[in-house]
């Protein structure tokens, strides 16, 4: 009989069906679910015909009991927002996953950042703060300019830079619904390490078996859409071998010194004129990274994250990437707008080497910018001989979409 997996289903998850896709061969997956969360009343048709356990109200020591009473021999989450209860369930159940030390310092980024500090890893100035009303105090501790975001949080989420004082006052609306806050200096980086033309920050993609950590993927990013919106990725990076070096060796660093013993990790880098900078360390799957690995190489990070909750030591051989692998986000405007009409979409289709074009947003859909990641037009995937080729293609998309807003108040 083959092992019996549990996944944790909440907001950011890996789709259902991908991995059911991933399991194939390695294990039999039940999913978690607790109805109260928005994310699984929005995935509801999916889970009607897949095993599941409803855990809707029951305590973490009740879900313990029950993984262990159906022979569950590993547990995983996709979601940033259940890596804690994930890790409070293992733990009663005696199941490999993150402590829930460790949990709480890769979902808890004040937390984070004092353990980096600590292990003399990464250290900046930085401020948790539970009321917006402190944040003034906290800025001029800090210093500007500084980057305000939630203490827990994924996708760039209410993530906003605060570049003179005055910019504190467009920002604090937006971040009045949050129970803490996270102040910390703004890290500059340095265009000329990746490139004028791409991001200046990256992401270590790696997989931990029993402590020892591999790389998976180096993976580059598009330039930021303010305020602080991934613009896309790309694989591989752009950067030179030195800086793809000390750019694992930093990552491996910080999750060493946060205790990761297993999983599939995402660790996203700042590249400054003083060298590679933590921005922050992720104890799941990156949103999209394991699409376009899978794309480039073939390597499925979903099945590694399943067989690294079940134990399995990964000894799994990354092939070097062929050409150039993207994924670029359609991006919108700063703020809250809604779509008024949008064309050439399918016009993008037909490019050279784009392999989909996915639209998520049709007219009327209200578009805010404070979602992070989440607020664009749509996604756009495909492949190239090599980066120049990336540029060119993406210049040919902004000279197709045609997209108009209306503004909201």
């Amino acid at each position: 009989m083959k092992p019996i997996l549990a996944v944790v289903y909440d907001t950011g998850s890996a789709n259902p069906l991908e991995v059911l896709d991933a399991a194939e061969g390695l294990c039999d997956v039940l999913f978690l679910l607790d109805h109260g969360r928005s994310a699984v009343a929005e995935a509801k048709e999916l889970f009607e015909e897949i095993p599941t356990i409803d855990i809707t109200g029951l305590s973490d020591k009740d879900i313990a009991e029950r993984l262990r009473h159906r022979g569950v021999s590993g547990i995983v989450t996709f979601s940033e927002y259940a890596i804690a209860r994930t890790a409070a369930v293992a733990d009663l159940a005696d199941l490999p996953y993150h402590r829930p030390e460790v949990a709480r310092r890769l979902t808890h980024k004040a937390d984070q950042r004092r353990c980096l500090a600590a292990a003399g890893v990464e250290a900046i100035r930085f401020r948790a703060i539970t009321d917006a009303a402190m944040a003034r105090t906290a800025l001029a501790e800090v210093g500007l300019p500084a980057v305000v975001k939630p203490t827990v949080g994924a996708a760039s989420r209410n993530a906003f830079p605060v570049t003179t004082g005055d910019a504190w006052s467009e920002v604090e609306p937006r971040l009045r619904d949050e129970t803490e806050l996270i102040i910390e200096e703004l890290l500059v980086g340095d265009p000329a390490v990746a490139g004028q033309e791409w991001g200046d920050y990256l992401s270590v993609d790696a997989v931990t078996d029993a402590g020892r950590h591999r790389c998976v993927a180096v993976v580059g990013k598009f330039p930021l859409t303010p305020p602080f919106r991934e613009g896309g990725m790309v694989f591989p990076a752009t950067v030179s071998p030195g800086t793809h070096r000390d750019a694992i060796e930093l990552a491996f660093a910080a999750l060493t010194a946060l205790g990761v013993e297993r999983g599939v990790t995402h660790t996203e880098i700042k590249l400054t004129a003083r060298g590679p900078r933590i921005i922050e360390v992720n104890g799941r799957l990156g949103g999209y990274v394991g699409d376009i690995i899978r794309r480039a190489v073939g390597v499925d990070m979903v099945r590694l994250a399943l067989r690294a909750a079940l134990g399995t030591a990964i000894d799994e051989q990354v092939p070097p990437p062929s050409g150039v692998t993207y994924s670029y986000f359609l991006p919108t405007p700063p703020g809250r707008v809604r779509l008024t009409a949008l064309r050439g979409a399918g016009e993008v289709r037909k490019l050279p080497g784009v392999a989909s074009v996915n639209v998520y947003a049709r007219p009327g859909t209200l578009l805010d910018s404070s979602a992070g990641t989440q607020a664009y037009l749509g996604v756009v995937r495909g492949h190239a001989p090599d980066h120049a080729a990336v540029t060119a293609t993406v210049k040919a998309m902004h000279d197709l979409i045609e997209a108009t807003y209306s503004s909201v108040h």
